[in-house]
C-alpha cells in the first residue's frame, strides 16, 4: 500500500509511533537505500537512525549494560554506538584488556559477546568501535597497537566473523585524526581493518568510520571501497566554536559524489559542563543535521557515554526523552530532501531554520529554533490547498494550523517564540482534517502576497 494509501486510510499521523517492540520484529538486515541516501531494513519497515553515544559500555556491570540498554529501547532510540573494541586504557568490567589485535584477547571478549547479545535481546543495532585513533596514531602518551597492514586487516576479518549479526554495524574508528591529519601510513591501517571487516563479514554489515573534531568521514575516506555512508563529529565547542554549524558538514557530505548516506553521529552532548546549552541546543542540533539531509542523528549526554558515577539517574533528561519525537516525526512522512530556498528570512546560528520537501510535493517542514518565530515561506508545495500544523519537538505534539490555498509567499509565527517548533505543511488532500492528540490553535498565518 503506498504512503499516500495509508495516509488516506488514516494510517500514518503525525507524532503517532508504534511501540518500538511492535517495530523491530526484531531486527532485519540493513542496507544502503537504492538512491544511495539512507539506510534502511532490508525486511522494507521503515528505519530512522536514533543513535546514543556509549563509547565505554564494555566497563558496565551486567546489571548496568541491561538498565541502559533497556531504558535506551524504551525511549526509541535504536542504535548504540560502542562499546570500545580495543584500547591501552579500555578494560572491561572484569579488569580485561584487550592491546594486541594479532592476539585478541579471548576473556575480554566474552563479555563483548554478552554485551551483543544483550543489545539484540532489547530490539538494538550495536556499533562496535574497533579502535580508537590513539591505538594507530600514537604521541607517545599511548601505544601504537597496531603495526603493520596485515595484522589489521587479519583482525578486521577476525572481528566480523565473530560478530556476523544482523544488528552489528562496524565503527572502523573513534576520531582517526584525534592528534593530527593521519599519516598515510595510518590511513592504510584503517583502511586494512575496514576491509577485513568486508570480507570477514561477507558484505552482511554495514562499516563507517569515526572523524575528530568538527570532521566527517568524507574527508579521508569517502572513496573507500568499504565505506558505506559518512559518520560526522560535529563536537561540543558551543554556538560558536567549531562545528556549531553542524547543518554545513551535512551539507557538504550530500553533495559529494558518489553518494553516500551521511549523518551527524556526535554533536552536541547533552550535560557539557563548559556549555549553556540544555536540551534545546540537543535538539537544535538535531533537527538541523537530519533537515540538511543526514539519514538520522546520534544523541549523547556528557556523563551517560563516560558511564561517571550517577549515571543511572541522567537516562532521562529532557534531551534523550525528545529523540523519540524527531524519529516519529520523520517515519511520519517519506524520505525528503533538504530545501532551504523555501526560508525567505532565514539567520545564522543558532537562530537558523532548516527546511524539507517531498520530491513530489506531498509535504514540506521547516525546523524553527527558539528565538525565531516569525518566518517567511516561498511556494510551500505544489497542490493547490496545504494543511498547516505546529508540530512540537519537546512532547510530539501537534497544533492545527488550518487548511488553505497555496500562495507564492506565505507567514507564520510560532505558537511561542521562547521554543523551538517544527511547522509541517501538508498536500491537504492526503491529510485527515485532525490529528490524533492534536489541540487546534487560532490560526497563526497571516494573509499571503
Amino acid at each position: 500500500m503506498s504512503w499516500k494509501k495509508l495516509v488516506r486510510c488514516g494510517l500514518v499521523l503525525l507524532g503517532a509511533l508504534p511501540p518500538v517492540s511492535a517495530q523491530a520484529e526484531c531486527l532485519s538486515p540493513l542496507q544502503v537505500s537504492d538512491d544511495r541516501r539512507r539506510i534502511e531494513r532490508k525486511d522494507g519497515l521503515p528505519f530512522f537512525w536514533t543513535g546514543d553515544t556509549a563509547w565505554r559500555l564494555e566497563q558496565v556491570a551486567p546489571d548496568g549494560v541491561d538498565l541502559y540498554l533497556g531504558t535506551r529501547a524504551a525511549q526509541g532510540f535504536n542504535i548504540i554506538q560502542g562499546p570500545l573494541l580495543t584500547h591501552d586504557e579500555a578494560d572491561n568490567h572484569y579488569g580485561q584488556r584487550n592491546i594486541d589485535p594479532a592476539q585478541p584477547n579471548e576473556a575480554f571478549f566474552t563479555y563483548i559477546d554478552t554485551i551483543i547479545e544483550k543489545a539484540a535481546e532489547h530490539c538494538l543495532y550495536i556499533a562496535p568501535v574497533v579502535t580508537w585513533s590513539n591505538s594507530v596514531q600514537s604521541n607517545g602518551k599511548y601505544p601504537r597497537l597496531f603495526d603493520d597492514i596485515e595484522t589489521a586487516y587479519e583482525y578486521g576479518q577476525w572481528l566480523a566473523r565473530r560478530y556476523r549479526h544482523d544488528h552489528v554495524i562496524w565503527i572502523v574508528a573513534g576520531e582517526y585524526n584525534f592528534f593530527s591529519e593521519p599519516s598515510r601510513d595510518d590511513r592504510a591501517i584503517y583502511d586494512a581493518i575496514g576491509r577485513g571487516l568486508r570480507e570477514g563479514g561477507e558484505g552482511r554489515n554495514l562499516i563507517t568510520i569515526h572523524g575528530g573534531t568538527a570532521a566527517s568521514s568524507s574527508e579521508w575516506f569517502h572513496e573507500a571501497s568499504w565505506l558505506d555512508f559518512n559518520m560526522i563529529q560535529s563536537a561540543q565547542h558551543g554556538d560558536d566554536g567549531r562545528g556549531h554549524d553542524n547543518y554545513r558538514l551535512v551539507e557538504v557530505d550530500y553533495r559529494l559524489r558518489p553518494v553516500k548516506p551521511t549523518l551527524d553521529a556526535e554533536a552536541t552532548y547533552e550535560g557539557v559542563p563548559w556549555a549553556i546549552w540544555g536540551d534545546e541546543g540537543v535538539r537544535r542540533r538535531a533537527y538541523w543535521s537530519v533537515f540538511a539531509g543526514g539519514f538520522g542523528h546520534t544523541y549523547g549526554h556528557w556523563r551517560v557515554w563516560q558511564f561517571e558515577e550517577g549515571w543511572e539517574a541522567l537516562l532521562h533528561t529532557p534531551g534523550a526523552e525528545d529523540m523519540r519525537h524527531l524519529k516519529a516525526l520523520m517515519l511520519s512522512r517519506p524520505h525528503g530532501r533538504p530545501a532551504d530556498d523555501l526560508i525567505g528570512n532565514n539567520l545564522g546560528p543558532p537562530h537558523h531554520m532548516k527546511a524539507l520537501r517531498h520530491p513530489g510535493g506531498d509535504y514540506s517542514m521547516v525546523y524553527v529554533p527558539r528565538g525565531n518565530g516569525g518566518l517567511r515561506i516561498n511556494n510551500p508545495a505544489e497542490p493547490e490547498m496545504i494543511t498547516a500544523w505546529w508540530f512540537n519537538p519537546r512532547d510530539g505534539t501537534s497544533k492545527v494550523i488550518g487548511t488553505f490555498a497555496s500562495l507564492d509567499h506565505l507567514f507564520f509565527t510560532s505558537p511561542d517564540e521562547a521554543e523551538d517548533w517544527v511547522l509541517v505543511l501538508d498536500d491537504a488532500e492526503l491529510r485527515a482534517d485532525t490529528i490524533v492528540g492534536s489541540e487546534p490553535v487560532e490560526s497563526s498565518r497571516r494573509s499571503g502576497d
